[in-house]
């Protein structure tokens, strides 16, 4: 990955809230295995917990991350390079920052779009060669 396309992913990355290191635990506080019934209350708590906008954070940054990769544009990633799935991964993250516009803050907004923007110019120079 180059310098530049290094930042964009790591600017990309900074959107990210950070874990909150809460691990699904497959014993109870006292260190007894959960029963089925624990572990799906478990499992509706951390649902109401999570929101639909950090999976999708957790999707573009990762298709952002592969898509570079399937760019092949470095030494290290040129064995990498299957066009067709860096442009899949261009549409995929048109389509979930497109979706989630509104939802998200303007300036993470605008920080894929500036990202997807750069892959776009990246693939065509792929394309190209």
């Amino acid at each position: 990955m180059t310098d530049e396309e290094k930042g964009t992913a790591d600017a990309a990355a900074e959107e990210m809230p950070a874990d909150s290191g809460e691990e699904e635990q497959g014993a109870g506080g006292d260190g007894r295995e959960l029963s089925d019934e624990e572990r799906a209350e478990l499992y509706r708590q951390q649902l109401k917990e999570l929101r639909v906008l950090d999976v999708a954070r957790d999707m573009m940054l990762t298709v952002v991350t592969v898509g570079y990769q399937k760019l092949g544009l470095t030494d290290d990633t040129r064995e990498l390079r299957d066009l067709e799935d860096a442009h899949l991964a261009i549409e995929l993250l048109r389509a979930v920052v497109d979706a989630v516009e509104g939802v998200a803050d303007a300036d993470e907004i605008e920080t894929y779009r500036s990202t997807l923007a750069q892959m776009q110019l990246n693939y065509a120079k792929a394309a190209a060669t």
